[in-house]
């Protein structure tokens, strides 16, 4: 090679550039630690002798689902807030570092060395803002090592930025690393290289491969020779290009969390307020609108008072109606409410019903995370009489949502305006394959059906 990054790239560390090296650590341990516990790879004999690896999913990966900043925020999470903050504080540094590394992308160098300083004094000029980033990322992985993953997701980063900047890290601690793997972390972020090849080598090989194209049959016997100023020049493009990428992905993905945080905690507002459902179920009672596809009013459940075949057949019927919410957009089953609209409330013992509800749903939902909560509140009766009633919320699944019936077979039902249809697995699933979380976004026609009928 023209070019020996190995020997070039001395002259390109310095505290500030292995600090980025750092910071793709944590978040490269978090990334193979993540592959790991949610694939498992599985020897199977093939013809001839030979052998092959297939991946499955773990219990694990079903837990997380497709989403993994949806699955951190909602149900990792100890203090929203404080992650929030910390967030805010990070995405700043984050934008400021892209708005740099921006600018950066708009120069251009006949000489390697000096497009190496270029890169030491943006590290150098910008060490407050990358210090902001190494702490965020460090307080992450100190509450768990996976949460920095948070910033390399799919979602943000696709698949083939993703394995470009992927470098497998051991589940050790950073003071344990071979200092060698933060210079090869550092060169990932300042888009030096990819996994596996330094840009300037890929730069030289493709100007070589033009020149002999041009060629074209001619004594190619005759040495190929590149000016270093033209590797320099079309490589200084690349790699600015990959070093703006990298900080514009982070940003995003700082983005991404920012809102994701915005969603749950309006969501998780609505769910546990009161007044929300107070309002909701009473302007929902006086309407003269048939039951929307986004709730239905049942007076009590058929589990709570019946006795022994109709009240196992009481179970399929409630998971259904949970289930066919699940499989359309979301909604809520109000409990307490007759079909005449009037209030009435739950009634018995309210501790053993609920979590009797709970139990039927656990033994006969068939999906890979919670998408049900339970919310109880006080509905004034036509009379002012306060009455007890049950709100059951239901997510819109990501994915098709089945009910296990008593004969051991699933149903996968799903809720249209005329009622509850029953279809098949692929018929629920097909509609659903864009969606990444299970959602609430149900909650948001409701709010605005309140807001009109005030």
């Amino acid at each position: 090679m023209i070019i020996d990054p190995d020997k070039e790239h001395e002259s390109l560390f310095c505290p500030a550039t292995l600090a980025l090296g750092r910071i793709h650590w944590y978040v490269m341990r978090a990334a193979t630690l993540m592959e790991a516990m949610t694939t498992v790879r599985t020897k199977l004999d093939r013809d001839h002798g030979l052998t092959s690896v297939e991946r499955a999913r773990t219990d694990f990966a079903k837990e997380v689902g497709p989403d993994e900043i949806n699955w951190w925020v909602r149900r990792k999470e100890k203090n929203v807030e404080e992650l929030r903050g910390r967030t805010e504080s990070a995405r700043e540094a984050a934008h400021s570092l892209l708005r740099a590394a921006d600018q950066l992308r708009r120069t251009q160098f006949d000489s390697y060395p000096k497009l190496l300083a270029a890169l030491r004094r943006f590290a150098e000029n910008r060490s407050g803002e990358i210090d902001a980033v190494r702490e965020y990322v460090r307080w992450l992985a100190e509450k768990d090592i996976l949460a920095p993953y948070i910033l390399f997701t799919y979602r943000v980063w696709g698949s083939t930025r993703r394995g470009e900047r992927w470098i497998d890290v051991a589940e050790i601690k950073i003071e344990e690393e071979d200092p060698h793997q933060f210079r090869r972390l550092a060169e990932v972020v300042l888009g030096l290289r990819s996994r596996i090849l330094y840009a300037v080598d890929k730069t030289e090989y493709e100007i070589g491969a033009e020149i002999a194209d041009r060629m074209n049959g001619e004594d190619m016997t005759t040495e190929i020779r590149i000016p270093v100023t033209s590797i320099a020049k079309r490589a200084s493009h690349e790699i600015f290009h990959e070093c703006e990428v990298y900080f514009r992905e982070l940003r995003n993905s700082l983005d991404n969390i920012l809102i994701d945080i915005d969603k749950y905690k309006s969501e998780e507002g609505l769910i546990h307020s009161d007044r929300f459902w107070q309002d909701f179920i009473s302007k929902a009672t006086r309407t003269k609108k048939t039951e929307s596809q986004f709730w239905d009013f049942k007076e009590t459940l058929t589990i709570w008072v019946a006795q022994g075949d109709a009240r196992a057949k009481g179970k399929i019927s409630f998971a259904e109606d949970v289930a066919s919410l699940a499989n359309a957009e979301g909604g809520v089953l109000v409990i307490g409410v007759t079909d005449e609209r009037e209030v009435v409330g739950i009634g018995g013992d309210v501790e053993s019903r609920l979590k009797f509800a709970s139990d039927v749903l656990a033994r006969h939902i068939e999906y890979d995370r919670n998408i049900v909560k339970l919310h109880q509140v006080e509905v004034p009766d036509r009379e002012g009489v306060s009455k007890l009633c049950l709100v059951v919320v239901v997510a819109k699944a990501c994915g098709p949502v089945a009910v296990l019936q008593l004969d051991g077979t699933y149903s996968y039902p799903i809720r249209r305006e005329t009622g509850i249809t029953r279809e098949s697995r692929l018929d629920i699933a097909s509609p659903k394959t864009h969606l990444k979380s299970d959602r609430y976004e149900f909650l948001e026609a409701l709010s605005q059906f309140v807001h009109d009928a005030e």
